[in-house]
């Protein structure tokens, strides 16, 4: 079996398939890695490599008395991303592998990931504190370690039996295999890392850690998730996490990897392929992607002939000598005839109105097949905002950069509108 072992000697088992960019799947409490498998043969399938581990005291990993906390989780977790040497990695998360992900990268920075996706998660904080009054209370928390402690094996059924797949709704589909598997894997590994780890994943406050994510994340959490609650888990971690797009699904248990596993699995890898769409038209155009990545004003021009492919000026109005990098389009799209236009700041003296040269709208076709594809709500931002209808649309400058490196989420295929004419067209 492949396994690493970390600095304090514990060794932890992962499974590494494929080629490509990787994605590293952190479990929930009790499981382990095998809980990834339909997403794992999805995505091998799909041309990624697809990494996952037992996290130590689970599984197939060993069973130290210690470490069973967040930080040790986010170090085991940062030497195995050494180990493998990973770069740009998808990070995803679910449940207390949410909480995982999230704490390894306030720990250890953003060098290796690219996104970061949290599904079912439970930050920012599970336990109800008089900070976090919508919160569970401890006593929830503290009949779990009682189970544990007592008579594991029955409440490892219990709870997938239940409410963990929302096998106790009426009319839920339920499958005894489904369910047999989740008590394998929880079986598989320790009760005293099981134990440890209530407290882990229940009374570690992830509030702070979630400010310091800025790589395009999605979080995507069930309406009727009776393990970790909605209103006090998804909807807040996407409003700490700068840029974060929520995805909220009606009706979904907390096992929704699971149980919904075609939703789930479509919409993931339409966030994937944004980027990695961004990323493929960056590299034909022999542009210096962490250079975008790092925070510059990236502009979309149609006029090729007038702009080199990889030229980086500085804004003459701007004090701060920002630097620009031209994008040129590489097919342009007809959206409609009238004027639509870009309204925003070009260095800090003015507004100015920039019109595309042929006035009309210019789509950058990040995918590079030629379709005529539907204009994506592709960012979030509080200063911009990427209308869906014909017509004007209207947003800062800086929304070019944010449309470029947080493109496409929930579609697979992104399409940046944006438009840019030289300096001596610029309509004052």
């Amino acid at each position: 079996m492949p396994t690493i072992t970390t600095k304090d000697g514990t060794q932890i088992y992962y499974k590494d398939w494929g080629e490509g960019q990787p994605i590293v799947f952190s479990h929930g409490w009790p499981l382990s890695a095998d809980d990834w498998d339909t997403q794992m043969m999805f995505f091998l399938n799909h041309g990624y490599r697809v990494i996952a581990h037992d996290r130590r005291g689970h599984g197939r990993s060993s069973q130290p008395g210690d470490g069973h906390d967040m930080d040790h989780y986010a170090d085991d977790l940062a030497e195995l991303t050494a180990h493998l040497d990973l770069k740009s990695a998808i990070h995803v998360g679910h449940s207390t592998g949410g909480g995982e992900v999230t704490r390894y990268i306030a720990r250890h920075g953003e060098s290796r990931v690219a996104k970061v996706v949290l599904i079912s998660a439970v930050p920012p904080l599970m336990v109800k504190t008089d900070a976090n009054s919508g919160g569970l209370p401890k006593r929830v928390f503290d009949d779990f370690q009682a189970q544990v402690a007592t008579n594991r094996a029955q409440f490892y059924l219990d709870v997938p039996t239940g409410p963990f797949y929302g096998y106790n709704r009426p009319g839920a589909k339920i499958s005894q295999g489904v369910i047999w598997n989740w008590w394998r894997q929880g079986m598989m590994g320790g009760a005293k890392a099981h134990y440890d780890g209530i407290v882990a994943f229940s009374q570690t406050d992830f509030t702070e850690d979630l400010k310091k994510i800025s790589v395009p994340t999605l979080v995507m959490h069930g309406d009727d998730d009776q393990i970790v609650p909605y209103a006090d888990s998804g909807p807040l971690s996407a409003k700490l996490v700068k840029g974060a797009v929520l995805k909220t699904y009606k009706g979904f248990p907390h096992g929704m990897p699971t149980t919904n596993a075609d939703v789930i699995n479509a919409d993931l890898l339409a966030f994937f392929k944004g980027e990695q769409a961004v990323h493929q038209a960056a590299r034909c155009h022999k542009l210096d992607w962490d250079r975008i990545r790092s925070g510059c004003d990236v502009w979309v021009t149609g006029r090729t002939e007038t702009q080199s492919m990889d030229r980086v000026v500085s804004d003459q109005h701007s004090g701060d000598k920002r630097n620009r990098i031209f994008l040129p389009v590489s097919r342009c799209h007809a959206r409609d005839r009238r004027r639509n236009h870009l309204s925003g700041r070009v260095g800090s003296r003015d507004r100015r109105t920039i019109r595309s040269p042929s006035r009309r709208s210019l789509a950058l076709d990040l995918c590079g097949d030629g379709d005529d594809l539907p204009l994506l709500e592709c960012f979030r931002s509080s200063r911009a905002t990427l209308s869906k209808s014909a017509g004007p649309e209207s947003f800062g400058a800086h929304a070019v950069r944010t449309a470029i490196c947080r493109c496409a989420t929930g579609c697979a295929r992104a399409v940046c509108l944006a438009y840019y004419h030289r300096r001596n067209q610029v309509s004052r």
